[in-house]
């Protein structure tokens, strides 16, 4: 049996702690700048890294050493802005049926994939040549796996 004059009392004691607890949880803050957070801008993504600012030469060779470390082999795609996005220009298109597909998922190859290859200077050497031959497109860097027959890496190194 309970008294309903306890019960009201115990109610009345835990409104008073709560607003005990919320006068000392407005003056909490996560130690960040929260008046200089925003919510994320509605853009095109493209791949790995695509939020971040142009890697710089230096930041390149270390995602390509990483690739080489792990013998994975080093490849340059490119694509026009009008194929790059994943939205693929205005709207996507899901195929019925067809798990995890998405339009502009390919793009051209820049020569063949760099098998054996061992110093990253020659991958940047290939992404400037790219620059150069096919000037306004998107650029990335991918690693294929030759155990596992699979890519294993891929991310934009380049955006007109």
């Amino acid at each position: 049996h309970f008294h309903p004059l306890t019960f009201k009392m115990a109610a009345i004691a835990q409104i008073s702690s709560v607003a005990a607890i919320g006068a000392r949880v407005a003056a909490v803050s996560n130690g960040s700048r929260t008046n200089m957070m925003q919510v994320w801008k509605i853009e095109p993504k493209y791949e790995t890294f695509s939020f971040l600012p142009q890697l710089t030469q230096a930041e390149l060779a270390k995602q390509v050493e990483y690739m080489i470390a792990n013998r994975w082999s080093p490849c340059i795609e490119f694509a026009y802005p009008g194929s790059a996005t994943i939205l693929g220009g205005s709207a996507t298109t899901v195929g019925q049926g067809e798990p995890m597909y998405y339009d502009n998922r390919y793009w051209t190859m820049y020569k063949l994939p760099m098998f054996g290859c061992t110093n990253a200077q020659d991958v940047i050497y290939e992404v400037e040549n790219c620059k150069k031959d096919f000037p306004g497109t998107f650029i990335r860097v991918i690693g294929f796996d030759n155990i596992r027959q699979v890519q294993t890496v891929s991310f934009i190194i380049s955006k007109p």
